[in-house]
């Protein structure tokens, strides 16, 4: 191999090697959650769905009525959504019904 060959073959190897540490690396999915441990809250509408996911079409796993006590976990980046706890179940409440403090 000529002494010409040699060297654009080690150039393009440090270029392909240099291309590799230098490409960015995936970013992280952003999380739904905006902010965690809210504290104590009530339901403020008449009623509101407690449900599995935060999703209008996600099964309700009850329907609280308006006072009910609940434990704000999170609350969802978008603002929709809070994560509650009621007694011993853990689930999603569309925000606007849900009064914190």
């Amino acid at each position: 191999m000529s002494i010409a060959k040699a060297l654009l073959v080690a150039a393009g190897l440090v270029l392909a090697a240099a291309s590799v540490h230098a490409a960015p690396s995936p970013a992280k999915p952003a999380s739904p959650i905006a902010r965690a441990d809210l504290g104590p809250g009530t339901v403020s509408a008449a009623k509101a769905n407690f449900r599995t996911e935060p999703d209008t079409k996600s099964k309700v796993i009850q329907q609280l009525r308006q006072g009910a006590k609940l434990q704000v976990i999170e609350k969802s980046k978008d603002g929709r959504w809070m994560k509650v706890k009621v007694g011993d179940k853990t689930g999603y409440v569309f925000a606007k019904f849900v009064k914190v403090g």
